[in-house]
Parts: structure tokens; C-alpha cells; sequence
């Protein structure tokens, strides 16, 4: 694959996400660069940090928009190595910028195979499969981002939406409901348990599991230190 010229790369049809994740986290796919520098053998640590500015610029492009320049400076990155589990996670962070999801899946799956201990890839596979509609593949993932960084709330969002996707609403709840004892102010988590419990369709029980769920925080947090105001 990373024979390929960009241009052929480019070429590929631009695919039209089947969830648009209106609901989801926003987060910033790509690399913890020093992390993974950080982790490197010595020999290899060498190489990275020649070719980590040119990374970081084309994630940087990524996520302000400009897919073919950030595209242009990841191939630079695979040119200097195509073996390299960084270069293929940022081709890929430009390749689904540009909405080439499949082909950006592909460079994920390399750069996993190559390190599979970094947690910020599984959750790029996880948005790029949760777009094409790939949810098993999306949920498994993210749970296995959710072990690497236990309790994240993005990824906590995010896993219970892909869960709400597959009709696992009482997953969805019940994994919520745990990280919000401990994040009893994260308001996105709230609003994420929302949107759960008004999908699942059942009033009542959501009545119940709110009051529930307000007097165990209200008991953890201690009196007087949260308000909240919900339209059940």
C-alpha cells in the first residue's frame, strides 16, 4: 500500500460517513507524538524525531482542514519510513479528513499491527469504523482504548454511543452512569446519558435511574456541590 503514489491515493472516490456522530465527543484523532518517541527503542527514537515535525505539521493540517497538504506531508513521512506505525496513523488521520474512510482504515490497521500498544490508534480505527457504520469493530476498539486510558471521558462518550447505535442501551447506561460517579461535574457526560435515555424510550425508567443516579453522585460528591437541572 504505502507503494502507492498520493496521487493514486487521491484518486480514490471520497465516501460519505453513514453516521454523521452529531452526538460524539469531539476529539482529535492522531499520534501522542512524545509518547510514542518516549516508547521507542533508542535506534528507532533517532529516526522519529527527524520525521515527527513533518508528522505534527500534517495532523495540525488535518484538523484545520486541509487534507491534501497534511496528505502530501504524511507520504513524506512514509517515504522516509513506510514501516513506520506514526506515519501511517497520520496518513490516515488525512485520508479520513478527506473522506477517504476505507482507505484511512487501511493505514490505521498498519499502524496498530505495527504497535499495538498505542492507545490513540484504537481510537482512530474506532471514529473511522464508527462512520462506516462498522460498529462491533468500532465498540471493540474503543474498549480496548477505554483499558489502555481507564475512566477517559471522550472515550467513554464516544463507547456508549457506539453501544446506543447497536440497541445496548442498558451497556450504554450502565457505563456512563459508573464514570460519572466519578466525573460528577462532566457535563458532556451527562448530556451523553441523556441522549441514551431518551432513545432507549422509557420514560419511567429513566425518571427512576436519574434520581438514582443524582442521590448516589449527591452521596459521593458531598451536599450542595452540584445542581443539576434536567427536562425528563
Amino acid at each position: 500500500m504505502t507503494e502507492m503514489k498520493l496521487e493514486d491515493l487521491l484518486a480514490q472516490p471520497e465516501e460519505t460517513a453513514k453516521r454523521d456522530l452529531a452526538d460524539a465527543a469531539k476529539v482529535e484523532t492522531g499520534p501522542d507524538f512524545k509518547r510514542a518517541i518516549d516508547r521507542a527503542d533508542p535506534a528507532a527514537r533517532k529516526k522519529l524525531r527527524k520525521m515527527a515535525e513533518i508528522m505534527r505539521r500534517s495532523v495540525k493540517l488535518s484538523h484545520s482542514g486541509h487534507g491534501p497538504q497534511a496528505a502530501k506531508l504524511a507520504m513524506r513521512a512514509l517515504e522516509m519510513d513506510p514501516e513506520s506505525a506514526l506515519a501511517n496513523h497520520v496518513m490516515g488521520v488525512a485520508l479520513e479528513e478527506l473522506g477517504r474512510l476505507s482507505l484511512a482504515l487501511e493505514f490505521y490497521e498498519k499502524s496498530y499491527r505495527t504497535d499495538p500498544n498505542s492507545p490513540d490508534i484504537y481510537q482512530s480505527l474506532s471514529m473511522a469504523a464508527w462512520k462506516l457504520d462498522m460498529l462491533p469493530a468500532a465498540e471493540k476498539f474503543l474498549r480496548v482504548f477505554l483499558q489502555m486510558l481507564p475512566g477517559n471521558p471522550d472515550g467513554t462518550i464516544n463507547l456508549a454511543g457506539i453501544l446506543r447505535d447497536q440497541g445496548k442501551y442498558d451497556d450504554a447506561i450502565e457505563l456512563l452512569r459508573t464514570t460519572i460517579y466519578s466525573n460528577p461535574d462532566h457535563y458532556d457526560l451527562w448530556n451523553a446519558l441523556g441522549t441514551v435515555l431518551i432513545e432507549a424510550g422509557d420514560p419511567i425508567r429513566r425518571r427512576r435511574f436519574i434520581r438514582r443516579a443524582c442521590g448516589s453522585i449527591r452521596n459521593l460528591a458531598g451536599p450542595g456541590t452540584i445542581s443539576l437541572t434536567l427536562s425528563i
